[in-house]
Parts: C-alpha cells; sequence; structure tokens
C-alpha cells in the first residue's frame, strides 16, 4: 500500500499500537524508545505525543488519540487523511499485535534504526573528509542499549492477568470449534504445541486445515507448512472446509447425533446437497466467498517444503524472511507434519523427539500456538482407542506437548463416517475425555457435529445396530 510506504513498515505498526494502545507494554516502550527512531514524521509525531501522555497519565493515550491530535486532524486535507487512515490502522490492530514477540524484537529496531541514522550521518562526514568522526558515528550505534524491562514476577493478587491466561476467551487461545476440547482449554495456545496423534490416511492433514480455518475465522494470522501435500491442494482443502464445497458427488448423506431432554437416543442420516469444486462458475462464487471474509483471507499463507528437506533453523530463517519481506508474523504455526523434517534415519528415534523440543521452543520464542501430526506406531493401527502408549518412534515427543489429542475410528464407525478424538494429555486441565465427531471429507469437514458422553454403551448399541444393517454380511463385535 502507497500509505504503508510513506507512513512506515510492519514492525513500526506493531510498536507504535502497543504504545498507543496496550497497558501492559507502554510503560517498557516510553522508558527505551526514542519517538525519532521512527523513519516516518507522522510516527515520529504520534509516538511523542504518546510517551508524553504516557508521563503526564501514566496510561496509554489510546480513545484519546482524536481529542490529542484535533487540531491536525481538522487541518489540512491531505495531511489530515494520513492522519485519519494511521489512527484507523492502529484501532484495527490493537487486538491482534503479538505483544510479546513484538517486545522481543524492540532491541533489535532500535539498534537498526540508530545505525541507519548513524550511516546517513557518516556520509555526510565523510564528504566533509571527517573520516574519525564518521566512524566513531558507526561504531556508537552498535552499542547495544539494554532495555529497560524489568519485572518482579507474578503476584498472585493480579487475579484478572491469572484468570485470563487460563480462560478459553484468553487472546492467547484459539477454539478449533469443538465444544467438548474448548470446555477443558484444548485448543491452539501461544507458546504451547498441540500434536494430533493418528493412524496413517486417518485425516492428519485435514485436522490442521480446520484448526487453520478457525484460526483465520477468529481473526489470527495462520501460517500453514506441508511438507507433503502441494500448496495448492491444500489451499483446495481450505476453499472446502471454508465453504462446505465437496470435491466431486453434489449429494451425500451426512450422520447426525440425536438427543432427546440432553440424553442421547440415537444417530440419524440426512440427505445433503452441496455445490462442487468442479461446478461451472464456481469460481466467481468462491471469490465471491472470499471477498465476503474481508482482511482474514489474507492472515492465511500456505508454504510448501519438500518432503524431508525442512529443519528447525531452515524454518526460524523463514520465518524471519517472512517478517522482513512481507510483514507476516503468525500467530499459529501449522506444520503437516512433524515426522518430515528432515532426519537421519538411522538415529530417527533421537532425532525426531528433538525436532519437537526445536518446535515447542519456537512457540515460547515467537509466541505463537505450533500445532503439527504425528503417526502412530503398529500397535496403534489395531487399538480400539489410540493413547500415548501409541506413539511411533519416540515417546518424548508425548512428553515434549503440551496437549495431545488422538483419533481412533473402528470398521463401522468408519462406514458411517463418525470417529473419536480423546484428550490423551492436558498439561493444564482434564485429560481423558473421549468426544464423538461426525466427519464430511466429500465437503472438507473434519468435524460437522459432535458430543461428549460419560457413557458409551448407548452409542456403540447404536453404531452397531447400524452398521449390522448397512453390512448385514459382515460380522463384526
Amino acid at each position: 500500500m502507497a500509505l504503508k510506504k510513506e507512513l512506515g513498515q510492519n514492525l513500526q505498526d506493531n510498536i507504535l499500537t502497543l504504545l498507543c494502545f496496550d497497558k501492559e507494554s507502554v510503560s517498557i516502550l516510553a522508558n527505551n524508545l526514542d519517538p525519532k527512531l521512527f523513519s516516518s514524521s507522522i510516527y515520529r509525531h504520534v509516538a511523542d505525543e504518546s510517551v508524553n501522555f504516557y508521563y503526564q497519565y501514566n496510561t496509554p493515550i489510546g480513545e484519546h488519540l482524536p481529542d490529542v491530535f484535533a487540531s491536525v486532524l481538522e487541518g489540512d486535507s491531505k495531511k489530515a487523511k494520513l492522519y485519519e487512515l494511521l489512527f484507523r490502522d492502529l484501532y484495527g490492530n490493537k487486538d491482534s499485535v503479538n505483544r510479546d514477540y513484538v517486545l522481543s524484537k524492540l532491541g533489535d529496531f532500535i539498534q537498526e534504526q540508530k545505525l541507519i541514522g548513524s550511516i546517513s550521518q557518516a556520509a555526510q562526514l565523510i564528504q566533509r573528509g571527517d573520516i574519525a568522526q564518521a566512524r566513531s558515528s558507526i561504531l556508537q550505534s552498535l552499542k547495544i542499549d539494554e532495555i529497560n524491562e524489568f519485572n518482579s514476577g507474578l503476584k498472585l493478587d493480579y487475579l484478572s492477568k491469572i484468570l485470563e491466561a487460563i480462560s478459553p476467551n484468553s487472546k492467547s487461545f484459539t477454539s478449533i470449534g469443538i465444544p467438548g476440547l474448548t470446555e477443558v482449554n484444548v485448543g491452539m495456545a501461544k507458546k504451547e504445541i498441540l500434536t494430533f496423534l493418528a493412524p496413517t490416511n486417518k485425516g492428519k492433514s485435514w485436522f490442521l486445515v480446520h484448526c487453520g480455518k478457525h484460526g483465520i475465522l477468529k481473526g489470527k494470522k495462520v501460517l500453514h507448512v506441508t511438507l507433503e501435500m502441494s500448496e495448492e491442494k491444500t489451499g483446495a482443502r481450505y476453499l472446502q472446509s471454508l465453504f462446505s464445497v465437496a470435491r466431486r458427488k453434489s449429494e451425500f448423506q451426512s450422520a447426525r447425533f440425536n438427543f432427546e431432554k440432553g440424553v442421547f437416543i440415537g444417530i440419524s442420516f440426512d440427505e445433503r446437497k452441496r455445490p462442487t469444486l468442479g461446478d461451472a462458475g464456481i469460481s466467481k462464487k468462491l471469490a465471491l466467498k472470499l471477498k465476503r471474509l474481508s482482511y482474514r483471507k489474507d492472515n492465511l499463507l500456505i508454504k510448501q517444503f519438500p518432503t524431508h528437506s525442512l529443519t528447525p533453523d531452515n524454518l526460524k530463517i523463514y520465518l524471519d524472511s517472512l517478517e522482513v519481506v512481507e510483514g507476516f508474523v503468525p500467530d499459529i504455526l501449522l506444520i503437516d507434519y512433524a515426522d518430515l523434517f528432515k532426519i537421519d534415519v538411522s538415529q530417527i528415534r533421537v532425532e525426531t523427539g528433538a525436532i519437537f523440543k526445536e518446535l515447542r521452543g519456537l512457540a515460547v520464542e515467537r509466541n505463537l500456538a505450533v500445532v503439527t501430526a504425528t503417526q502412530t506406531n503398529v500397535k496403534g493401527l489395531k487399538s480400539p482407542l489410540v493413547d500415548l502408549e501409541n506413539f511411533a518412534e519416540d515417546f518424548s515427543k508425548a512428553m515434549t506437548s503440551d496437549v495431545v489429542i488422538t483419533f481412533s475410528q473402528t470398521k463401522p464407525e468408519e462406514r458411517l463416517n463418525i470417529g473419536r478424538l480423546f484428550v490423551a494429555k492436558n498439561r493444564d486441565d482434564e485429560a481423558k475425555r473421549i468426544i464423538q465427531i461426525i466427519q464430511a471429507y466429500n465437503i472438507g469437514q473434519f468435524c460437522l457435529d459432535s458430543m461428549v458422553m460419560t457413557s458409551q454403551k448407548p452409542y456403540w448399541d447404536e453404531v452397531l445396530s447400524i452398521y449390522k444393517e448397512l453390512e448385514p454380511e459382515h460380522d463384526y463385535k
């Protein structure tokens, strides 16, 4: 955008947003940041007034921006328009800035801006023949000032901060749209790694797309790294998942859980019809639907790396490049899937476990939620309920993960497009919960409906009864 080129760049936008609105970080920014370091005169003006406002009232300038800049907004139309657009961006951005990550980059920003200024000054000194002063200017800019960020720690009477951290409504927690999981705080949480454990060909990639869909619908920036499927095919799955578009068959049957006064009474089937990706004019229809998503469609980025080529270090370099080139800092990192990173096959157990540790470290370092998947071992292929003991290769993957969700599906369940999620590990809340889900991969839905049941017998009686009707030649117990 021309405005962005005139006003500033992404990291500067985020720093200025925190300075203007964030009560948690305004003190750090006001005490360390020289407004002159911003590259735009408008940014410098807004930052200077924001710092002065904080020192005077001990609170961010926030909603008072229009009041403080009233004379500017009522003045020259072109200048007023630039300020108005900047304020609109700041207001729109205030609830989505990744505070911890931006603050971690503050020192780099300060040093970079000082270096840019000193280079310009040094060039002028060199033209005047003052080489020694030019060298001194450059060296002075390379000194790293200590960021004044003393934090004595958390006290128990900081109740709002404590309660927010464990709330499903926390800014750091993103639900994946399955109520039975959200109730026990199972979702995509910043600084944590969520691992989906399933047998081969049991929906690992679909689960990650499902997570990505709920991330972008909630306004989060999502990076989907695929090590197996192409970017285009992954993109097609997102279109299916977002808009319930069928791949080929437009008509299909879908199961439904039935209840009476809150008690499960059976499973019925509905006839459904949806548009397909091959329909005439589908491209225009999907383009219109994407337009209605507004900015959220730009919150998803899909990147493919060749299978067994990516290393954690390569991934970090890519994230750095993505920030610099695209200004894209993800809140959620989906990896399809971690077992396909580059590893030494002679040390597969050790290296696979090490990759999970690196990914969790990345989640903490960059304040993002990491979601990945992994395969079960041979025993898990036949297990009626996949659990932690079914991790393939290195069990430390389970120990490193903050949350582990497993997927199980018997032959009768598969025939009915039903599966079971099991919360095998939940570091901060209840585990061992079983959730039945109805699926419709034909229209890109990992989970159409779900239920939590304390008693499994009614469910199994119903599943086996329907299966025997559909497949009378099979004797399944």
